[in-house]
């Protein structure tokens, strides 16, 4: 126990005499207290007074305990009182501990702070729930456009895929870069970084898991209708979309992109050598500004993180100004639509007649048959290999899947999609813009109230349950 009390000790008043100096400058600041008594508030006066007692309240606490454990060490060994001895200094570790932290710049406080947050969804989105926002309707009806899910990574640690589960995972069209440390970035972290070569990460689908390693999956027409047979027996599926589709064309963004403020956000955006120089002028803008009182180291290292937030933040000033939307193709998105109903009083999705796209010969909307196959609904037997999974969206006439680039490979599936947290009919990436835009109509027509907090069917394919 002596040795351990006395390595503390050690530590304990080699930290303090390397910070002394540093202690000692912050609490004599007698320019920075004239400063305040003259230019700031009777309410910033008082918390800073404050401020200033409590810490030199440590800094005294410190020395008292210091002087406590010297005058028992000038004692016999035989007569050192070790409880006390342990006692201050841990009361002084405790005061100098808090005392460092209150002294670091404000920066320093804020970054750590937002460091650590940063670290926590980090963690939590890498490894625990995945947040997703859905921006196609292939899995319709099950899922929605612009439906806001949570995604449980933890659901495979224990267990493995079954059929009907409802998965999301990275786009096996977009492969990750060969070198090791690129694809752990795009993996779990995701933006662009131009300026040091780090590409973007996959974008992340969601589909309905149908045949598992193991298993013979096949697709056929019968009586005009596609159809999957699984295991040799025909599957019966109620999850999948029995509408047909029509082609929509949202306006999203608020800025005309014809204006002098529509060009110039299209042209920063598009630009990284722009996009950096805004970055760069924010954060000179920031270094320059007089309304902190931080040293001007600390200032210059905050005004690089305010000018590399603003240069990637810019790249995502395209939403702001009005666009069609349009799917990965860059064509119109196709909706659920049921024929019996009018626009405004569609199940899934109101319509604004100016939304539907026509067509310019016969004036009238572009529709697709649900039931209709396509070249791609056919595909012989399958025997799906170990950790590779069938895959196929629930609306099948708006799906690419597995019918198109083969089994899923089961490392690239990141969760199993497990709630909507919220819905609104819009393809607005920011649903803010929706409340700025239509106020009202937000919470009467887009807001899809009654799909919030609800737990995601995963429907298993009735051969399974026979």
């Amino acid at each position: 126990m002596k040795k351990q009390l006395q390595k503390r000790f050690s530590a304990l008043f080699e930290l303090y005499k390397s910070n002394a100096q540093h202690i000692e400058q912050y609490l004599s600041a007698h320019e920075y207290a004239e400063f305040l008594h003259e230019n700031a508030s009777q309410n910033a006066q008082k918390q800073i007074s404050e401020h200033y007692l409590f810490n030199a309240s440590l800094k005294k606490r410190i020395d008292d305990s210091l002087k406590a454990i010297e005058a028992e060490l000038q004692k016999d060994e035989n007569d050192i009182n070790y409880a006390i001895y342990s006692e201050k200094i841990t009361t002084a570790e405790l005061a100098l501990n808090e005392l460092l932290e209150n002294l670091k710049p404000r920066w320093k406080r804020v970054a750590d702070s937002f460091i650590f947050q940063l670290l926590i969804v980090f963690l939590l989105k890498t490894f625990i729930f995945g947040w997703y926002c859905v921006p196609t309707g292939s899995a319709e009806p099950t899922l929605l456009v612009g439906d806001r899910i949570l995604a449980n990574k933890t659901a495979y640690w224990f267990s493995k895929v079954k059929r009907g589960d409802t998965v999301v995972f990275d786009n096996p069209e977009k492969p990750y870069s060969k070198n090791y440390f690129k694809a752990l970035w795009q993996r779990f972290i995701g933006f662009e970084v131009p300026l040091l070569g780090l590409p973007e990460g996959p974008d992340n689908f969601t589909k309905r898991v149908l045949a598992i390693p193991g298993d013979i999956i096949e697709g056929k027409v019968e009586d005009g209708k596609p159809v999957v047979y699984l295991n040799g027996k025909k599957l019966e599926e109620p999850y999948v979309n029995p509408h047909p589709l029509i082609a929509v064309q949202k306006i999203n963004g608020f800025i005309p992109p014809k204006s002098s403020a529509g060009k110039a956000l299209l042209t920063i955006q598009k630009s990284p050598v722009l996009r950096t120089a805004l970055g760069f002028g924010i954060g000179l803008l920031y270094f320059f500004s007089s309304f902190d009182l931080i040293p001007e180291i600390s200032k210059t290292l905050s005004a690089v993180v305010v000018g590399v937030v603003t240069m990637y933040g810019a790249k995502m000033l395209n939403v702001l100004v009005k666009r069609k939307s349009e799917n990965c193709n860059g064509h119109p998105s196709w909706y659920t639509y049921d024929p019996e109903k009018s626009y405004a009083q569609q199940p899934y999705y109101k319509l604004d007649e100016q939304e539907v796209v026509l067509n310019p010969f016969t004036k009238k909307p572009f529709f697709r048959n649900a039931q209709e196959p396509d070249s791609y609904d056919t595909f012989m037997r399958i025997r799906v290999p170990d950790n590779m999974y069938w895959c196929q969206g629930d609306s099948r006439r708006n799906s690419r899947d597995c019918r198109v680039w083969g089994c899923l490979d089961g490392s690239l599936i990141r969760g199993k999609a497990s709630m909507i947290v919220y819905s609104i009919n819009s393809e607005e990436v920011w649903w803010l813009f929706d409340i700025l835009k239509n106020p009202i109509d937000f919470w009467t027509k887009k807001l899809r109230a009654e799909r919030s907090f609800t737990v995601i069917r995963n429907d298993v394919p009735q051969t399974e349950q026979q």
